[in-house]
């Protein structure tokens, strides 16, 4: 209900508390062509006596299943939205002003939220409740989503750090270790498990920060939406939140595998859906392709592909992150994806340096980085987990004037099978 009809009504009030004439009929013909939802209740039992045409639309009730009947009849007081509920009784109706969150229930017994703004009318011993009614059950619904959003992102950062700990505890052992130990085969070995500690906790580093940057991104914007009232906006941020957080739980489950198992996830391999898993990506790194061109040839009938769906993401993850900072301000990235033969070839340029054709194999290798300051993991990582679904990787020279990085993997009805699955 509006301010203006709010200032309506009461103006309707005071109109009827200056009739010289007053008394029920009269009440009601006052009220009775009034715009909105309404309801008018009797202070001393409580029975609603009328109600208008747009009430009864709102709540589901006819009118005859309204009038004559207790206000209490359309109580609800659950709290199985997250919060708890106001109760729609006598109690509340004794005192007027504004209350928020009252619950209402419909005939399917489903619970409204509404805002209720209570006005009294008297004359002589009779008094009564005018009952201005707003549902505001759509807003309610968004705000318990974005809190369970909220929790949910909570629980993931806790369990990152448990993870984290776990992990600078190995590494804090492995030193310990390595200087009480003297023969030189010995400190080979303690060397490597720290590199491989190394490698883990950096690449951890390296494959979180997409999803927590796109996580807090969505959480910025949701906030600002949420201030602003536009609360219609809310589902594609948290969407995008879901998507974030559940990337980080994939690859928090397969750090903590590799560091337990010090070995590859060994699940099955399944069928991916190539465009809908390239979409997802992209509104993944939304933020840091802003000011980048990215031009898109992806068809719609392009084959499901076989292999391990985390992998794949970490995969187009780590290529694009690597064209994004190629390419700087203003560049241009292409994707294109193509069936050939058996196999689906899907391809990313660049419109940075490009990479000599003499470090094009060198730049897989561990701790190699042409970039300074570089871990020279993330292209390792990218081979190792192409090859671990029997897929290949090539790098060579862009049209756009940079690198291009091809990836081939076989598609789910390509034959050979035995291999394929392998």
């Amino acid at each position: 209900m509006s301010e203006q009809n709010q200032s309506a009504y009461l103006k309707r009030c005071r109109r009827y508390q200056r009739i010289r004439r007053p008394g029920f009929f009269q009440l009601r013909k006052t009220f009775r062509h009034f715009p909105g939802e309404w309801i008018l209740v009797t202070l001393d039992d409580g029975i609603i006596i009328d109600c208008s045409v747009e009430f009864t639309r709102l709540t589901g009730f006819p009118k005859s299943a309204i009038v004559k009947h207790p206000i209490t009849l359309f109580s609800f007081s659950g709290s199985e939205i997250g919060w708890g509920l106001k109760r729609l009784d006598l109690e509340l109706l004794q005192h007027s002003g504004r209350y928020e969150d009252v619950g209402l229930t419909t005939p399917d017994k489903i619970s409204m939220i509404s805002d209720i703004w209570v006005s009294h009318i008297s004359h002589g011993d009779d008094r009564w409740a005018l009952c201005l009614v707003t549902d505001k059950s759509p807003q309610r619904q968004l705000q318990g989503e974005l809190i369970a959003k909220h929790k949910e992102l909570k629980r993931a950062f806790h369990q990152l750090e448990e993870r984290t700990g776990e992990l600078e505890e190995a590494r804090d052992a492995l030193k310990r270790k390595n200087r009480n130990i003297s023969d030189l085969s010995a400190q080979s070995r303690a060397t490597g498990a720290l590199a491989t500690i190394g490698e883990i906790t950096a690449e951890l580093t390296h494959q979180l920060n997409n999803p927590l940057a796109a996580a807090t991104g969505a959480c910025r914007k949701l906030t600002k939406l949420n201030q602003s009232g536009r609360t219609e906006e809310f589902a594609p941020m948290l969407q995008l939140l879901s998507t974030s957080l559940h990337r980080l739980k994939e690859t928090i489950d397969e750090v903590h595998i590799i560091y337990r198992q010090s070995r590859m996830p060994t699940t099955p391999k399944s069928p991916i859906r190539v465009r809908d898993q390239l979409d997802a990506t992209l509104a993944l790194l939304e933020q840091q392709l802003e000011g980048l061109t990215v031009l898109r040839q992806i068809p719609s009938d392009i084959p499901d592909i076989l292999g391990h769906p985390s992998l794949f993401q970490h995969v187009i993850i780590n290529l694009l992150d690597n064209a994004i900072e190629a390419s700087g301000a203003g560049g241009t990235l292409e994707i294109v994806a193509r069936q050939d033969g058996d196999r689906v070839a899907i391809s990313i340029s660049d419109t940075g340096p490009g990479i000599p054709p003499h470090l094009r194999e060198k730049i897989f290798e561990a701790f190699y980085s042409l970039k300074e300051g570089g871990s020279g993991l993330g292209l390792a990582a990218v081979k190792r987990y192409v090859e671990r679904d029997k897929a290949t990787i090539e790098v060579g020279e862009s049209k756009l004037g940079g690198a291009q990085f091809t990836i081939c993997y076989w598609t789910t009805t390509s034959g050979n099978d035995a291999e394929r699955k392998a």
